[in-house]
């Protein structure tokens, strides 16, 4: 009987668990975050040069990659599903331990989990272009780069 309540209590638990890892999960977690942050501030936007709001009041709407119209909220909601979607190893890049300043590290069923903590994978985009878990493509530094070039490189419609 004691056996039959720990394995239920077990599987309860990994059933709630296995939830918070769910996209729709992800993209209301996402939103909220970015509520809390500076972004919500009225001040920042106008620093930023947009006149409206974060929740979209005053027409302030934004495409995303399927050129729906959203607001910032929505769309940083829709970016984190989006990039859930791209690989199966996603989930591994959204760990950061503050205590070492790692990922996720271990292993499940002889594959292993690990993945670059998350402010790197954001900031300098993943370890290597040879690993399939590597390869951000929309790192800030890849942004950053992006735009140089588009400024500097001969040829560019923006370059002088």
């Amino acid at each position: 009987m004691i056996k039959k309540f720990i394995i239920s209590l077990l599987a309860i638990s990994v059933a709630g668990s296995a939830a918070s890892y769910e996209p729709e999960t992800h993209r209301l977690i996402s939103r909220n975050a970015a509520e809390q942050s500076f972004l919500s501030n009225q001040t920042t936007f106008g620093r930023l040069g947009l006149v409206g709001s974060f929740a979209g009041g005053n027409g302030l709407l934004f495409s995303n990659s399927a050129s729906a119209p959203m607001t910032v909220q929505n769309l940083i909601g829709f970016g984190s599903v989006w990039e859930d979607n791209l690989s199966k190893f996603q989930a591994t890049r959204h760990f950061f331990n503050p205590r070492n300043g790692q990922g996720l590290t271990g292993t499940l069923l002889g594959m292993d989990l690990s993945g670059d903590p998350s402010p790197y994978w954001a900031v300098d985009g993943g370890t290597s272009d040879t690993d399939p878990r590597s390869g951000q493509a929309y790192s800030y530094k890849r942004a950053k780069d992006y735009l140089y070039n588009a400024l500097t490189k001969e040829g560019s419609s923006c370059a002088a």
